[in-house]
């Protein structure tokens, strides 16, 4: 492979395979975070935007929410244009992975290899058609430019490398915290590529102090930015309860890596260990034997790849309560980078000659690019998407009750009806469930089934605001004004639905 055809042919994977996600809808989250926002289409309100949290507290994560801006002013609240900069983002950090890749092997198709793995491969698709999930594409873009500069500026001495790495670094920062893992791996570089210990850390920080003022200058804008902000609910469980999901995240993490069949945007709540013996026990052998193999296997890209790996692996681990879902592919889109750089060096031992290893290799990227071409069309709209986690979990209630939600949208009341239903057998007394068909009894002039509904979710959970405030309705239109007073005070001043 010479020239332009690495990069044109990478960029043609990453085409094919989200090509026609650019025709989606928004979906999920996008219209609470993106078209729900008022500051999305007030670009003059950008300087806020810079200051100020993320959607949840203590997110700060300003170039992301920027961007929304940004597309509003360029496209309106055209969902083209959002999924256009998306697929720009991911096909970008294609390139930079690959650039990455040329400053780590001798040869071409080693990096062409691990950028193809991340252009093609399902666990990516989450985090490249959720336009909310554009912090994931924007983070994991700038910390591979700013490890690519840090290696120029390491081979060259040059301090114009070095201050370019830390701008990409900041701007990495700015767009989501986990970001922050590539500073000790650029730290640890001198030493991986075999600089004795002492040199190895005067090197690291001759290099590094660019990077030092860029992490100063973040803490200080993320400081102004949360002052006075009130941290999202985690759910209270305890570190030592949250480092025990790890046991079983991070094989099923790696098991939808080997075998991408079972993505959904609704996993299954962690279980505990013990409820998964049976998988979880092998698993950590597997992963074991894997870590004895490469680290006997000293390459500098494996080496590298590997600490990417464990490094990016951090932040989703528990240590601290992540305030949204336990559990989400685009979580590990930064992570599975470094498999991709261990891969490819690795796909250099398989038997046979040159070529059946270039066939092996096309045929596994093939068989990934069908699955992400399949999981793109999921993301149509919010019945496509919804309707591909109920078939992979047709016990998931979450799944669901969002499904009955996206049908209830378009219009379809019986078949928002079966779904909600389906939810309650799933999860008996489910409150959010409970509310939803409140609302459809109310809308049909059931009231009293209606009244039943709501007083039965405020039951199981009496911060329902949206319970409150619809049976206040359902209070008023059956002549008790002092019934339906006490309860809209119970629910607040919002809207009802």
């Amino acid at each position: 492979m010479r020239g332009a055809f690495p990069a044109l042919s990478l960029l043609a994977l990453v085409l094919a395979v989200y090509g026609a996600g650019l025709g989606h809808a928004f979906v999920w989250d996008d219209e609470a975070i993106v078209v729900g926002d008022p500051d999305t289409a007030n670009l003059r309100a950008i300087g806020g935007v810079l200051l100020s949290p993320d959607e949840v507290a203590p997110y700060y994560r300003p170039l992301n929410r920027a961007s929304y801006l940004i597309d509003h002013a360029l496209f309106g609240m055209d969902p083209r244009g959002f999924h256009a900069v998306n697929l720009a983002l991911h096909a970008a950090s294609v390139l930079a992975l690959y650039a990455v890749g040329r400053r780590l092997f001798a040869d071409v198709a080693a990096p062409w290899t691990a950028a193809a793995l991340l252009a093609v491969h399902p666990i990516h698709a989450e985090a490249v058609n959720f336009v909310t999930a554009r912090n994931n594409l924007f983070a994991l873009l700038f910390s591979l430019l700013a490890f690519a500069a840090f290696l120029d500026a390491d081979r060259d001495d040059s301090r114009a490398s070095s201050v370019f790495s830390a701008c990409a670094f900041l701007l990495a920062l700015a767009s989501k915290e986990p970001a922050l893992m590539v500073l000790p791996l650029m730290a640890a570089w001198p030493r991986l590529r075999g600089m004795p210990p002492l040199p190895s850390v005067r090197r690291s920080a001759t290099l590094l102090w660019p990077h030092a003022l860029a992490l100063l200058v973040y803490l200080a804008a993320r400081a102004i930015a949360l002052a006075g902000a009130t941290a999202a609910a985690t759910g209270g469980a305890g570190v030592l309860r949250r480092l025990s999901w790890n046991l079983v995240s991070i094989p099923r993490y790696l098991g939808l890596v080997v075998f991408p069949g079972d993505l959904t945007v609704f996993h299954p709540t962690l279980p505990s260990a013990g409820d998964a013996l049976a998988w979880v026990v092998p698993s950590w052998i597997a992963i074991g034997i894997a870590a004895i193999f490469l680290s006997r296997r000293a390459s500098i890209p494996v080496k590298v790849g590997t600490a990417w790996f464990v490094l990016q692996l951090v932040p989703i681990a528990h240590l601290v309560p992540i305030p949204s879902a336990a559990f989400a592919e685009r979580y590990f889109h930064a992570a599975a980078v470094g498999i991709w750089i261990v891969a490819a060096d690795l796909a250099r031992l398989l038997p046979g000659s040159s070529r059946v290893r270039a066939a092996t290799v096309a045929a596994v990227l093939l068989l990934l690019s069908a699955r992400s071409a399949v999981r793109t069309l999921d993301w149509r709209d919010d019945v496509s998407l919804f309707q591909a986690a109920v078939a992979v979990d047709p016990r998931s209630a979450v799944a669901l009750e969002n499904l009955g939600t996206a049908l209830k949208d378009r219009g379809d009341l019986s078949g928002a009806r079966s779904a909600w239903e389906r939810a309650l057998r799933a999860q008996p007394g489910r409150p959010t469930t409970l509310v939803q068909l409140g609302t459809l009894a109310a809308v049909s002039g059931d009231l009293a089934e209606a009244e039943r509904l709501y007083l039965e979710a405020l039951r199981r959970d009496p911060a329902i605001a949206d319970a409150w405030l619809n049976l206040a309705r359902v209070y008023e239109r059956t002549g008790r004004p002092a019934e339906a007073a006490r309860a809209r005070a119970r629910g607040g001043s919002g809207p009802s639905r």
